[in-house]
């Protein structure tokens, strides 16, 4: 090269912000002399200009470091022997300040008339690049430390189509493992270690083209939950978990991968599942002092709760169970504590809609049986056995017996029907003249009764029956103006709380007929005492 050429190869080079250097070579790179270079490379090497060209053939690759040298001078041989190669990008240490410095460089080869090449250089600083590929090569070894359960960890160029680096957890998997291309692995992972139904859905999802699209696509972490077949050919669930990146060298996409072996966990959260949807809407792990669920297990999603509330339930009573109505179903979520210590709540939750429609269905059963029929108040039946519970347990009180009088008359005069609606507005009035814990129901006929529970003083008694003895005469017969109720009543009070049921009633039914013998529309009461 002339000087005026090697002038204006200088300044064109000093225009391109990157350190470039062009050296000329023979074809085996056996003699290797510097040409020319711009001022950006020698402010990246820190080295004087002079310095770069008193170095002659090897000489030259003392800047490399002794670890690097061969691979600097293969990636030119690759260049020079084969011409359908148009660049490399090579990553070596150089001297700089007495220090290897990690840099960067794309190297270009063009033939000359004569055989000879000019080599063309383009130095970047890769300190940080090494770095982060340091990094990166250690992430393999990082994941199989952070997950002792890990079957293998592996990385594979897609792009290239190679496999790398391999780590396995047995014999049987370090064989089949060996392979050269990550097509070639797939393929054995098909033959040896999938059973049919994985081996289906295998197919239909994962290759390395399809693995590509997806991180073109923005996919950069996918996970696989399948069977595999062990060296005995028992299958089991292992999760494969994908990192796919791009090597910030070259560029190529590639696969950091490993596979777990999930099948103890699998099967218990299969086992786990099964009951919960068996017994449970869902049950599970809450973190008490932040209410998040760190484990579940259903098909239906916990409903939103007061944590506060829970927790103060918990510390009292050691246990928490409410009902609650969530998109028209009626659910029970029970709590307790698992860990007190480490604040850790069980919970449960179940549908009980279905119960209770049946609780609901039986409860209108049981109110239509316990009922009497015309008036809808308590039966004879109903209101004597809650009488009888009643004394059981130790409460006392009033038996009142009441009768229409001269009730045949009316349905003599007027019709049955004149006389049912009479018997109706009856059980309504004397119902409201009791307390709701007081027992009202029909006898039968055109009798009622009511056991006023704690009614123990004469005086009230007295006051209670003549209120509604004369109060009763009120009741007004629509379209019967004609119609006049009348009653009596017999009363007897079991201030003891030593007499029977059957005792009140008789001792009762006896006051009623008194009252009945003074000319009727009055009362009369009687004692235990």
């Amino acid at each position: 090269m002339d000087e005026n050429a090697s002038r204006m190869s200088k300044t064109i080079l000093d225009s391109i912000p990157a350190g470039i250097s062009v050296y000329h070579s023979d074809r085996d790179i056996k003699h290797v002399v510097p040409i020319a270079e711009n001022k950006y490379l020698v402010e990246l090497l820190n080295l004087p200009e002079e310095d770069l060209y008193a170095r002659r053939d090897d000489v030259i690759f003392e800047l490399v470091h002794p670890d690097e040298r061969e691979l600097v001078k293969d990636s030119w041989r690759e260049l020079t022997h084969h011409p359908e190669i148009k660049e490399n990008i090579t990553l070596y240490r150089v001297i700089n300040k007495g220090e290897w410095k990690w840099y960067q460089a794309v190297v270009s080869a063009v033939e000359q008339p004569d055989g000879s090449y000019y080599i063309y250089n383009v130095y970047t600083d890769a300190r940080e690049q090494k770095r982060q590929e340091q990094e990166y090569r250690g992430a393999m070894q990082n994941l199989l430390q952070a997950n002792p359960n890990a079957r293998c960890a592996y990385r594979l160029n897609l792009t290239k189509n190679l496999c790398t680096d391999f780590h396995g957890a047995s014999e049987f998997v370090e064989k089949l493992i060996d392979a050269e291309t990550v097509d070639e692995l797939l393929d054995k992972i098909r033959k040896v270690m999938l059973d049919e139904d994985s081996l289906a859905w295998f197919n239909e999802n994962i290759s390395r083209e399809k693995l590509i699209e997806r991180f073109e696509k923005g996919e950069k972490q996918i996970s696989l939950l399948y069977r595999r077949l062990t060296e005995n050919g028992v299958p089991l669930w292992v999760k494969t978990f994908y990192h796919i990146i791009q090597n910030p060298g070259n560029k190529d996409v590639e696969v950091i991968g490993y596979t777990l072996d999930v099948d103890h966990d699998y099967k218990e959260d299969k086992i786990l599942t099964r009951i919960a949807e068996k017994y449970y809407d869902s049950f599970g792990l809450i973190d008490a002092r932040t209410g998040d669920i760190q484990y579940y297990f259903g098909h239906d999603e916990l409903d939103s709760f007061d944590r506060l509330k829970v927790i103060d339930k918990l510390n009292r009573y050691g246990s928490y169970t409410y009902s609650k109505t969530v998109r028209t179903r009626k659910k029970q979520i029970n709590f307790s504590y698992l860990d007190e210590l480490c604040q850790q709540i069980i919970f449960a939750q179940l549908d009980i809609t279905e119960e209770q429609l049946r609780e609901d269905e039986n409860r209108l059963l049981k109110r239509k049986s316990e009922r009497d029929a015309l008036t809808g108040i308590f039966n004879r039946e109903a209101g004597e056995d809650r009488i009888k519970e009643a004394l059981e347990e130790g409460r006392k009180g009033t038996l009142f017996i009441f009768d229409l009088d001269d009730f045949k008359h009316v349905n003599d005069t007027y019709g049955h029907h004149v006389g049912d609606l009479v018997l109706r507005r009856f059980a309504d009035f004397i119902d409201g003249q009791f307390r709701e814990s007081d027992v009202v129901f029909r006898l039968g006929g055109d009798e009622f009764s009511v056991f006023a529970v704690n009614m123990l003083e004469k005086q009230e008694i007295s006051k209670k029956a003549g209120d509604i003895v004369n109060h009763v005469k009120y009741i007004r017969i629509e379209d019967y103006p004609g119609i006049r109720v009348a009653i009596s009543a017999g009363a007897v009070v079991n201030k003891n709380g030593n007499l029977s049921y059957q005792d009140m009633y008789k001792m009762a039914d006896r006051q009623l007929y008194i009252a009945k013998q003074k000319g009727k529309d009055t009362y009369s009461i009687g004692s235990d005492s």
